[in-house]
């Protein structure tokens, strides 16, 4: 007959606890290791040296019945794509609509910062300030769900910079519209 240990269990029963608070420490441990690489938003926007609160007060977009709807894009792109986004930023572009534009991993900085001073250089972009570019790159595997998560990231990024929007459009450099939103 087992021994038994208070409560009338016999201690057979009990040896899942150390096996459980083992895994629970280390999936604890681990969770905290892997999050302390991403001390950097993954939202970090470039802002080469724009007033966005003032931008953005004088440019409100009126909002109601009657009026056309507010949309907020996502313009994704990877490496050597650059100038396919900026073609068709140029072609859906409303000053009414806010934009993400956002360069996967394999792109370089260097193509991030090109896309960053291209939408400095226009002017409405500038007025509007509704085009932000992703500084900190995503690992996008287009098979996988990593493709879903950057898409799910990229509406949280566009919720924090405005919530004025009605729907969100995603976009690939390769995509191209035919016919405009007017």
């Amino acid at each position: 007959m087992p021994q038994v240990v208070g409560g009338g269990f016999p201690a057979t029963d009990r040896k899942w606890i150390l096996p459980l608070l083992a895994s629970f420490v280390a999936s604890f441990m681990l969770i905290m290791a892997a999050t302390e690489g991403f001390k950097d938003p993954f939202y970090r926007i470039f802002n080469l040296g724009r007033s966005g609160f003032e931008s953005r007060a004088s440019t409100a977009v009126i909002k109601g019945p009657g009026r056309p709807a507010v949309l907020a894009y996502l313009i994704s792109g990877s490496r050597g794509e650059g100038a396919q986004m900026r073609r068709l930023l140029s072609a859906v572009y409303h000053p009414r609509n806010h934009y993400l534009l956002q360069l996967d991993s394999q792109a370089s900085d260097q193509e991030r910062i090109q896309l960053a001073l291209y939408v400095q250089s226009v002017r409405v972009f500038n007025v509007m300030n509704n085009v932000n570019v992703v500084g900190k790159a995503d690992a996008v595997t287009y098979m996988g769900s990593t493709s879903i998560a950057s898409t799910l990231h990229a509406g949280a990024v566009l919720l924090r910079l405005t919530n004025s929007w009605d729907w969100f459009v995603t976009l690939s450099a390769v995509d191209y519209p035919m016919i405009t939103q007017d």
